[in-house]
Order: C-alpha cells, then sequence, then structure tokens
C-alpha cells in the first residue's frame, strides 16, 4: 500500500466525527416532509423557456443518506408535477435553434410535458409570429393577432398531416423533432 506522507498526518474520519447533530433530524416526521414539500415547490407561472427549464431542485437530496431515503419521493412527485403542468414555450429565430433545443431535452421529461407551444417566423407576415401549440391530445394553430381578419382565412398547409404526427397523448422528441422539420418546410423558417 503506498501512501503519501501528507496523508499519514490527517486523521481517520469515522461515523461519530463525520456526522453532527442536524436540528432538522430531530423534528417530527410529519414536519420534516412538510420542509420537504417547501423545498421542492417550484415558484412559476406555468410558463417554461423550452431551452432553459427550472424543476425543483433537489440539493438537500445530496446532504445525507437519511434527507435522500425521506425526501426522494417528494422530489419525484414535484418534479412529474412540474413537466405535467408548466408551459413550455419553444421561440427561437432559425430551425436550427429550434432543432438544437429540441435535441438537447431529455427524452423522459418531454414525455412528461403536456403542453408546448412554438413560434415561428411567420411567412406571410414578416415581422409576426405564428404558433402553434401543442396540448394533451392535439395540436392546434393559433396567430399573433386573433382579431385579424386575415387569421380566418390563412391556410395551414399539410394540417391534417401535422395532426396526425401529433395525434398522440405524450409528447416524443421524434415526435417534436418531425413537427418542427414540418413546420420548416411549411413555414419556411429561417436558417
Amino acid at each position: 500500500m503506498a501512501a503519501t506522507s501528507a496523508h499519514n498526518n490527517l486523521p481517520l474520519a469515522t461515523a461519530e466525527s463525520s456526522q453532527k447533530s442536524c436540528a432538522l433530524l430531530k423534528l417530527p416526521p410529519e414536519l420534516r416532509n412538510n420542509i420537504y414539500e417547501l423545498c421542492f415547490k417550484t415558484v412559476y407561472d406555468n410558463f417554461s423557456s423550452f431551452s432553459a427549464p427550472t424543476p425543483p431542485e433537489y440539493a438537500i437530496l445530496q446532504t445525507c443518506r437519511q434527507f435522500h431515503s425521506e425526501a426522494i419521493q417528494v422530489y419525484q412527485v414535484a418534479d412529474r408535477e412540474y413537466w405535467s403542468a408548466s408551459h413550455f414555450w419553444l421561440q427561437r429565430e432559425t430551425y436550427d435553434q429550434a432543432k438544437a433545443d429540441a435535441e438537447s431535452m431529455r427524452s423522459e421529461k418531454m414525455r412528461l410535458m403536456n403542453k408546448i407551444t412554438i413560434a415561428l417566423p411567420s411567412k406571410e407576415y414578416p415581422g409576426e409570429l405564428d404558433y402553434l401549440t401543442r396540448e394533451p391530445k392535439s395540436w392546434g394553430v393559433a396567430w399573433v393577432d386573433p382579431l385579424d381578419p386575415w387569421s380566418g382565412i390563412i391556410a395551414t398547409f399539410k394540417k391534417k398531416e401535422r395532426s396526425q404526427c401529433a395525434e398522440q397523448k405524450w409528447s416524443t422528441k421524434k415526435e417534436l423533432l418531425v413537427l418542427l422539420s414540418r413546420l420548416r418546410e411549411d413555414w419556411a423558417i429561417a436558417k
């Protein structure tokens, strides 16, 4: 066994010396559960940027084994709630940026998302945006200015085809990438 002289002078860590008493662990389990719920409570307004989501923080889970074992289920519920209740917005200037955002999202998180809105540059109205919102069972089109008399006349190309590709209940990364590809063709997303 090779040991350096610097390590010979250090005291060995023991369970007694490395574990200090924690006031949180002295509280009743019911109060600790309430504290865990507050630790994982996300402050959000149901709007999240697709490129910068803000799920619950999990730092307390990394402090000690007991906190981890007591709080992991509370964290998992809060995390699932964040991903399923938030409205994610994918608004990028180019197709390549939007595609990069979609590719960077973890597949298991994509499956939890219920509502995604994609904002794209409008081919028909330069300087404005077209919106495509996916709710649990369909993609629907909404326009920047619903009072615009042209909004009822605008034809969405291959709408049926896009709807068929998105008729699943849950989003998948592949579904989103296919849809972005079709939107690139239909709305000529700027490169």
